[in-house]
């Protein structure tokens, strides 16, 4: 009979322990996903993985100052002289245009919809404005 009674006694002490680790496994876990604490893991996530594009980009522009000069001379070009931008923007215009023009035998106009993509010959600009 005290044996039953030991082995009762042991099975409830153990019982207790494991019911203490789980209310301490459970309260870590509610913890964790409380929307503040997803929030902060998120946006640690997405600044280290910001700060390790930013760096690898950086090291490429060292890497290569040509190209560098190249890219950084092209931008200011195109931001300066507005033919050049408004030819860029046609171009791309023009591409994406393509990849949605209508289907054989359809309004031509169809695509002027409001939503449709901006063209630069739209704007009808006077050759001394953009100069």
């Amino acid at each position: 009979m005290r044996k039953t009674a030991d082995r009762v006694v042991q099975a409830r002490r153990s019982a207790d322990q494991a019911r203490s680790r789980f209310n301490t496994s459970l309260a870590a876990v509610k913890d964790r996903v409380q929307p503040s604490h997803l929030m902060h893991d998120a946006v640690q996530g997405v600044t280290s993985r910001g700060k390790s594009a930013a760096g690898q980009t950086f090291g490429s522009m060292l890497a290569h100052p040509l190209a560098t000069t190249f890219v950084a001379s092209f931008i200011g070009i195109l931001f300066k002289r507005r033919p050049i931008l408004f030819l860029v923007a046609e171009f791309l215009w023009a591409r994406a245009w393509r990849k949605k023009s209508p289907a054989s035998g359809a309004n031509p106009t169809a695509g002027k919809a409001a939503g449709a993509p901006f063209h630069p010959a739209d704007t009808k600009l006077r050759e001394e404005e953009i100069a």
